[in-house]
């Protein structure tokens, strides 16, 4: 007679939806609820940062921050901002965390100075927020027509680049 013999296996990781690299030299990558936080030339084991509403879907460094988007998709766009001044410990509780869309971030970027951070995604907005963030965006740029999902700065900071499903690439 055969028998029948299961096996469990281990369970798998969430898969990575974001990564983000800090030029302070830490890696961070999100997945399903979490973010970890690790020094890029060791690899070491990482600070979690727990928490996350649902899948992280966007992550931005700059030298002393740190920005995580998730959320609800159709409900709220959430970001929560960590002070990454001093990475070591790095801390696991946001400095601040708001609701920034309607709809899920997909895109965040930092500006060259740190000192804005450009948010953007479904809801076919793009906010610019000053860091930290005051109650409401600098500005609010609604000219897509479809959902945002990249953003980039120019290396002098003073134009902003946004790619979105409406085909078209904005140079605000």
């Amino acid at each position: 007679m055969f028998g029948l013999l299961l096996l469990a296996a281990a369970p798998a990781a969430p898969p990575t939806s974001a990564v983000a690299y800090s030029p302070a030299g830490w890696v961070a990558a999100g997945s399903r609820d979490t973010v970890t936080v690790f020094a890029a030339d060791t690899a070491a084991d990482g600070t979690v940062l727990p928490g996350q509403t649902g899948r992280v879907t966007a992550l931005a460094a700059a030298t002393a921050w740190l920005a995580v988007a998730s959320g609800e998709p159709g409900k709220t766009g959430v970001i929560r901002l960590y002070d990454a001044a001093r990475p070591t410990p790095f801390p696991t509780k946001p400095a601040t965390e708001w609701v920034a869309h309607k709809d899920s971030v997909y895109g965040l970027a930092f500006a060259p100075d740190g000192r804005t951070l450009a948010t953007a995604g479904y809801d076919r907005t793009v906010k610019l927020w000053d860091v930290p963030p005051k109650a409401e965006p600098r500005f609010t740029l609604t000219d897509h027509s479809d959902a945002v999902y990249t953003l980039a700065f120019h290396p002098d900071g003073k134009l902003l680049a946004s790619g979105a499903a409406d085909r078209t690439v904005k140079v605000w």
